[in-house]
Order: C-alpha cells, then sequence, then structure tokens
C-alpha cells in the first residue's frame, strides 16, 4: 500500500504547533485528542510536547513523525472481545482456548 503523505498536513496548518484538543481537525478525524493523550501517558506520544497551564501541544513537525511511525497501511487483525457470553458458546470457548495456547507458546 502507499504511503500517506503528511506533507500536505502541515502545508494547510497554519500554525507551527497544534494543540491537543485540535488533533482531530489537524488529522481529518483519523486521530482524536484522546488516542494522542493516552499513548503520551504511556511515554508513547509525539516528542515536543509542552504545556501552557492545562493546555497541551506538539510542534507539528513532532506530530507528523509520531503519526509517521503509526501509520502502517496495512489491514489490522481484530481480536474478538471475549465476553460471558461468547465464553459460553462451545465453538468460541474452543477458539479461546486455542488462542490462549498460542499465546502460551510465543
Amino acid at each position: 500500500m502507499s504511503k500517506i503523505d503528511f506533507g500536505a498536513m502541515r502545508k494547510k496548518w497554519k500554525s507551527t504547533v497544534v494543540a491537543r484538543k485540535s488533533v482531530g481537525a489537524f488529522t481529518g478525524g483519523f486521530v482524536s485528542a484522546g488516542t494522542v493523550a493516552n499513548a503520551d501517558a504511556v511515554g508513547k506520544g509525539p516528542e515536543d510536547r509542552f504545556r501552557i497551564g492545562r493546555n497541551v501541544g506538539y510542534s507539528v513537525d513532532s506530530l507528523i513523525d509520531w503519526l509517521e511511525t503509526r501509520a502502517t497501511g496495512e489491514k489490522q487483525k481484530r481480536v474478538p472481545q471475549r465476553t460471558e457470553q461468547s465464553k459460553a458458546n462451545p465453538s468460541v470457548r474452543k477458539w479461546i482456548t486455542e488462542a490462549d495456547n498460542a499465546e502460551e507458546r510465543a
């Protein structure tokens, strides 16, 4: 799959910084402020984070670098949720057991 051109975001943005609450507007809705906040909380957010009062911001270059590291262009593998109802289903129970065994071997 082709690589995404994040340079267009840089050209359209009228500032050298992006407030965290504006990340959604910056990315066209692909990434939310909450996603970036969660990544920051575990030390995996954009570098060059700064704070003014309660507001958090990022340099445009730092945010784009972070987006480029996260953009895979590949279809992500979905793992079904394990609910109590699905655990009761015998065919799902077999799948869960097989998945747990595979994780233990890895």
